[in-house]
């Protein structure tokens, strides 16, 4: 018997296997079919349909040969009861068809994210710096950690990014991981959210400083890592920028970005790590750079329309520079590409310029000064005509 299920088809032996996405396989489904896909679930005879009693031919999926391999990294996409979707890094370990092994990067998922034998999922690879994702069930869990997993559908494109982002030079601080627990690091961030705000609500400066003085008696000492040379991917929903050290996902760093806006903002903001890539090359010093990619956790609404605004100005100023072919500038004084080098022959241009217009400058003073000297040589002439007209006149 075959019931529809959200546009897969359950083949069964009861009509109520249809929850198979929703909860645990029953004990007598075998299999699952989307189109003209059989799924197999572990624990029976491999290759039985069970409502022809055929056995299911191997197939071949170029689809999936040139994008999927051993030793792959993909990130995995939990669904969770709330509609949210919880992400993981995962790397293939087996890869033979449509089907994977892959091994979570974590012990242990969070208490919230459940993973069970038909659990559908999503994959994205990374393909020409563009994210593609596939849709997979799981056929098999070995452990906590290690996934059998069937690929169905295209590979297509998925645009996950909620906010524009851009790469940017400007100055921002980071602490090292907050340890705390999470409602006491929000505490602090609330508490910096009010003092920076006060600046612009009307308060007395001596009250500001005494909030300050305030804050400073009561709180944890943080250490603080200044950023002034690293260029930052930025956007409204998070950061990414390189780091001398792994910093594990989840891990809390409170952050403050000087934004050079008019007047000058300062955002405050709790930021939770997501992932930490893998170096690809040495800094300076020798030591590794780990290109880190965080998303904010707590930012206030009118921090996120500052960065909104900084990002847009930047986007324009870009534009207008790739379309008049001229090299792009920041619009403030203080930022860090507003001081270009001037090279030999622009400085020869400029001087050569000044010269011929000291010259005309020289040769227009000239020519006024004899002018009210020598005056108008046709005035002469005027006058002398004048009177000769006059003296007809008279005659």
């Amino acid at each position: 018997m075959k019931g529809r299920h959200q546009g897969v088809v359950i083949t069964g032996r009861q009509h109520a296997q249809k929850s198979i996405f929703r909860h645990a396989p029953p004990a007598s489904l075998e299999f699952c079919t989307i189109g003209d896909r059989l799924l197999k679930i572990p624990g029976h005879a491999a290759g039985e349909d069970l409502s022809t009693g055929r056995i299911a031919m191997a197939h071949k999926f170029p689809e999936y040969e040139p994008f999927f391999h051993k030793g792959l990294r993909i990130e995995i996409g939990i669904p969770q009861a709330d509609g949210d979707v919880f992400r993981d890094w995962a790397i293939v370990r087996e890869y033979r068809d449509d089907t994977i092994l892959v091994q979570l990067s974590r012990d242990y998922l969070p208490m919230n994210v459940r993973v069970n034998v038909s659990t559908i999922l999503d994959a994205n690879v990374w393909i020409n710096q563009e994210v593609y994702t596939c849709t997979c069930i799981v056929t098999e869990r070995q452990s906590d950690r290690v996934l059998r997993i069937r690929l169905f559908g295209l590979l297509t494109l998925k645009e996950r990014r909620h906010f524009f982002r851009l790469e940017a030079n400007f100055r921002f601080r980071f602490t090292e991981p907050d340890k705390r627990i999470r409602e006491e690091v929000e505490t602090e961030w609330k508490k910096r959210s009010q003092l920076e705000s006060m600046k612009f609500g009307g308060y007395d400066e001596i009250v500001i400083a005494a909030r300050h003085a305030e804050f400073h008696a009561s709180r944890q000492e943080l250490v603080w890592h200044e950023s002034l040379d690293n260029p930052a991917v930025l956007s409204g929903g998070g950061i990414g920028f390189k780091l001398e050290k792994r910093l594990a996902p989840e891990t809390l760093l409170h952050m403050e970005l000087h934004l050079p806006l008019s007047p000058p903002r300062v955002v405050h903001a709790v930021a939770e790590v997501v992932y930490t890539l893998e170096p690809r090359r040495q800094v300076e010093s020798g030591e590794a750079a780990y290109r880190t990619g965080m998303h904010f956790i707590l930012m206030e609404e009118r921090d996120r329309d500052h960065i909104f605004r900084y990002i847009s100005m930047l986007q324009l100023i870009r534009l207008r520079a790739i379309s008049e072919n001229r090299p792009f500038k920041y619009p403030y004084e203080g930022s860090p590409a507003a001081k270009r080098d001037v090279d030999g022959k622009t400085i020869l241009r400029r001087a050569l310029y000044t010269v011929i217009f000291l010259i005309l400058l020289f040769f227009i003073g000239r020519f006024l000064i004899d002018y009210r000297d020598k005056g108008n040589p046709n005035e002469i002439k005027a006058i002398y005509e004048r009177a000769i007209k006059q003296y007809r006149k008279e005659r």
